[in-house]
């Protein structure tokens, strides 16, 4: 992901691409004897020159299987949603209320996510 980015600022393109990894599960936190079973929680990477890289995004968790952010036997409860996250990169991209509102229906049950330097 390093050479890629610095192949974006070669060319020019840095502050124009923004790259994302994401997935739809986390892992348990205690181990099932041959690793771990999916869970909720998980962390993302979020990089491009319009991004603004200087803090962490959400909460810390607490990383204890039985501690305040652990439900079920160990799932990490996640403190940003999906949904947040691609609402912020359709934003990004130029969509508009109407779109956000038709392709993103549970929209107003999360808080705004601005992930860009100039927000």
């Amino acid at each position: 992901m390093a050479a890629f980015n610095a192949h974006l600022k070669l060319l020019g393109l840095h502050d124009n691409v923004i790259t994302v990894t994401h997935s739809d599960f986390g892992r348990r936190i205690p181990a099932n004897g041959t690793g771990t079973d999916h869970g909720w929680g998980g962390h993302q990477i979020v990089m491009g020159g319009a991004i603004d890289g200087s803090a962490f995004i959400g909460t810390w968790p607490d990383y204890r299987p039985e501690g305040p952010d652990a439900v079920e036997r160990g799932r990490l409860l996640p403190t940003i949603a999906a949904d947040q996250v691609y609402i912020a990169l359709a934003r990004w991209l130029g969509a508009s209320d109407a779109t956000i509102r038709e392709t993103f229906p549970n929209h107003a049950n999360f808080a705004p996510l601005d992930l860009t330097r100039n927000g």
